[in-house]
Order: structure tokens, then C-alpha cells, then sequence
């Protein structure tokens, strides 16, 4: 195997040699060398785990300058638990105001969020990485979905920023909201299975044609979301 990729900007990935496993990135995250030397990092991303909640402390441990600002988007079949949760309240808790977090759970249960990241660096220069790899860009990425990361024009980063201040303006509080309704929404997203008859649940509101709050019983997404905002 070649030695690890280490991509430049602009790039696209995962490039082919690491989709077809001939090749590696040297980091974990392709555009890890980037957000590390951000001053601040904002934006929406989806579907974290652990492994996005680490990257998010050692961002904010490297640097007492550091801000992190994200919005997290959340479905009921995403891999994200409570104790994925709780983790963001102690950072907040331990960062202070360098970092916030707000929650937006997704309305539906196809719905996916898009998931953008901008980069600020101490010289003024903008950068920004987009695509649909869930988990900040920690979960597999099939070698269809293309993420761009690239260095980007002042009006370019405006409009991703104003974009994002919407968002930010409609998410549920972190602070606020997880302490009183993560438990909730993880024991409901517990009960999000299959039905008897082997099809998924996604099959039955195909075949049905009607809204999935109304055939899981107590299950409805759409309440739920509107409890968090």
C-alpha cells in the first residue's frame, strides 16, 4: 500500500484510491489538518457518535482560543444515544462558551440532513467542508457520495454563514432541551423496530402510503420533533 494521502485543497472525498482500499488517509477525518487549524468551527452535521464527540474535545483542548458551534441533527434510526448526548452537555459544561451546541430533529423518518462545516483559520481564510457523510465525516462513505473541502471567497462563507444562522435560530437549546427530553427520544427511538412480519418500517409507510406516526402506536416522529424546538 502507498504511503497515507494527505489531500490539499480543494479536494473531493473519499477519492477513488481509498473507496477501492488501495490507498489511506493519514487522518481519520480527510480534512482533520484543516479544522485543526481553525480558530472556530461551525456549522450542521449528523447522526455523531462517540468518535465525533472525541474529535470535538481534542479541537477544544488543543487551543483556549478555539470555538465550536454545531448544530446536530438527529433521526430516530441515526446512531446517535443518549450517553452521545449527555457527552455535548459536558463539554459545554467544561468549555463554557467556546462551545454550543443546538439539537434539530429531523421532521421525518427519510429525512437527512445536508452536512456543512466552516473553517475560520487565524489568517482570515475561510474554508468550508460539505457533503453527506454522516458523523463529521467519521462514518464509511460509500463511493457515491462525493464531500468537497475547499478554501472559499468572503461572500461565499457569508452565504454558508447565514444559511447556518437560520438553522441555528430554529434548533432546540442543547443545554436546555437535552436534559429533559434526550431520555426521552432515546427510549422512543428504542422502540423503532421492525414489524413481525420481517418488513422494515420504512416498507410498511411505502406500502401504505400513510404517515409512520400512524402505524407505530405511540411512535410519532413529528410530535416528537416539535417537543425539541
Amino acid at each position: 500500500m502507498s504511503k497515507p494521502i494527505v489531500p490539499q485543497m480543494p479536494f473531493v472525498w473519499p477519492e477513488p484510491r481509498v473507496s477501492s482500499g488501495v490507498g489511506i488517509y493519514e487522518t481519520a477525518l480527510p480534512f482533520e489538518l484543516a479544522a485543526r487549524a481553525a480558530l472556530s468551527v461551525f456549522g450542521v452535521v449528523s447522526a455523531i457518535d462517540s468518535r465525533a464527540v472525541n474529535w470535538m474535545e481534542g479541537y477544544l483542548a488543543d487551543s483556549t482560543v478555539s470555538k465550536l458551534r454545531l448544530v446536530i441533527s438527529i433521526h430516530p434510526t441515526c446512531r446517535t444515544s443518549e450517553a452521545d448526548l449527555h457527552d455535548l452537555l459536558r463539554l459545554v459544561e467544561r468549555h463554557g462558551d467556546r462551545a454550543a451546541f443546538k439539537v434539530f430533529p429531523e421532521a421525518s423518518l427519510f429525512d437527512r440532513s445536508s452536512i456543512l462545516l466552516c473553517l475560520c483559520g487565524a489568517d482570515g481564510d475561510s474554508a468550508v467542508s460539505v457533503g453527506p457523510t454522516e458523523n463529521m465525516g467519521f462514518a464509511p462513505a460509500s463511493p457515491s457520495q462525493a464531500n468537497l473541502a475547499m478554501v472559499v471567497t468572503a461572500a461565499t462563507f457569508e452565504a454558508c454563514r447565514k444559511w447556518f444562522d437560520y438553522l441555528w435560530g430554529i434548533a432546540g437549546h442543547c443545554a436546555r432541551t437535552l436534559r429533559r427530553r434526550c431520555r426521552t427520544w432515546c427510549c422512543q427511538k428504542a422502540t423503532l423496530r421492525p414489524p413481525a412480519c420481517g418488513k422494515t418500517i420504512g416498507d410498511v409507510a411505502s406500502s401504505t402510503n400513510r404517515p409512520l406516526s400512524h402505524q407505530c402506536g405511540q411512535w410519532s416522529i413529528q410530535s416528537l420533533a416539535r417537543s425539541y424546538l
